[in-house]
């Protein structure tokens, strides 16, 4: 995880961006979404860019390691959420 590699707390972080530590752990953990505005907010206090956080590889739980975007589509897919007509809209 990039906030740990930079070696900064959820607390650090928070005070950074000034935001409740709690706002910073749901992010981690995808309970919430954040806004374009505050995925840079996230990079300027990470000392990186938008890109860099996006194409962070996660880490699940088993030792898998996969992109962000492959595991949003597998959940999406598995849902029967995922509209192929969507995929070339862009933000």
């Amino acid at each position: 995880m990039l906030r740990k590699r930079k070696n900064l707390s959820q607390e650090k972080l928070s005070f950074i961006l000034n935001v409740p530590s709690v706002y910073i752990s749901k992010v981690e953990r995808g309970i919430i979404s954040i806004s374009i505005k505050k995925l840079q907010d996230f990079a300027i206090g990470l000392g990186t860019n938008m890109a860099n956080i996006l194409m962070e590889r996660a880490q699940r739980d088993d030792g898998r390691v996969i992109e962000p975007i492959e595991e949003i589509y597998r959940t999406h897919a598995s849902r029967g959420t995922y509209s192929p007509k969507y995929r070339g809209n862009r933000i």
